[in-house]
């Protein structure tokens, strides 16, 4: 279930898991992966596409595209180095909702 109170496969968590993220322009080339992560430990991990037409963007904040979640192999395949999987914890910085991570 995803945190919208719908399937992590519903239109609702995934326009929730792709809208509004604020990203510097330099730094959308470089973007390969979303995490979220739900109290404290990665619920799902979704791959960004390349298409350069799905990315639009409101004043500053950005509609990712991204696929659908990721099963764990596949992040092993695609995110090799990432160092983390599915139900891991992964803290985040106190009072911080959204981190960029360099892997």
């Amino acid at each position: 279930m995803g945190e919208t109170g719908q399937g992590e496969h519903s239109q609702a968590q995934y326009d929730a898991d792709r809208r509004f993220f604020p990203l510097a322009d330099h730094k959308r080339p470089l973007a390969k992966a979303m995490v979220y992560v739900v109290d404290r430990v990665v619920n799902r991990i979704r791959a960004i596409t390349p298409d350069e037409g799905g990315w639009k963007s409101h004043d500053g904040y950005w509609e990712i595209p991204v696929t659908a979640p990721l099963e764990a192999s596949e992040i092993a395949e695609q995110f090799p180095t990432l160092g983390f999987s599915l139900g891991d914890e992964l803290p985040a910085q106190r009072g911080k909702l959204r981190e960029h991570l360099a892997l």
